[in-house]
């Protein structure tokens, strides 16, 4: 048997202004893979409640300028000017030049929220949510924080207890 946790932290990386002069945020995480979420925005998940939320976009497979379509018609709702925080997980980008693809495809979510949706929103990124070869597990919708440690890196803490305890009762 596994040791039960009561909180998971994960390090995360600043990726502009906002992110790198925020100490302290609460919310919880909801999001995913960014292509399901475009396809499901107004069907499925059109009742979700993003605001105070910190969204997490991820995504797998894709040809960058189809994903950087797949986002623009996502933010283009405009359910999203409300979040506390987006976390960009793994863009494993298919093709040559995937990884300048990726670095071009981040600076395109910075500076759409940036002009489009609000400058004071962080963005970081933590690789290992995802699809890729390292995929850490992420509860969604559970209480969680962004704080600095005391190296003032940015950590993402996510509160077990009421997975937990729901988990007991099975």
């Amino acid at each position: 048997l596994m040791e039960q946790k009561d909180v998971l932290t994960y390090s995360l990386t600043p990726l502009n202004e906002a992110a790198k002069k925020t100490e302290s945020l609460n919310g919880k995480v909801l999001g995913g893979n960014a292509s399901v979420i475009q396809r499901n925005i107004g069907g499925l998940l059109k009742d979700i409640k993003w605001e105070g939320s910190f969204l997490l976009l991820e995504d797998l497979n894709e040809e960058g300028i189809k994903l950087r379509d797949v986002l623009e018609g996502l933010f283009d709702t405009g359910k999203f000017k409300h979040v506390n925080a987006v976390i960009l997980g793994d863009f494993s980008l298919k093709g040559r030049g995937a990884q300048r693809e990726r670095i071009e495809l981040f600076n395109f979510i910075i500076d759409y929220f940036r002009i489009y949706i609000s400058p004071d929103i962080p963005i970081y990124y933590q690789p290992a949510f995802g699809h890729g070869e390292k995929n850490d597990p992420l509860p969604m919708n559970e209480p969680s924080s962004i704080t600095l440690n005391e190296k003032k890196q940015p950590i993402l803490r996510i509160d077990l207890k009421n997975l937990n305890n729901f988990l007991s009762q099975l």
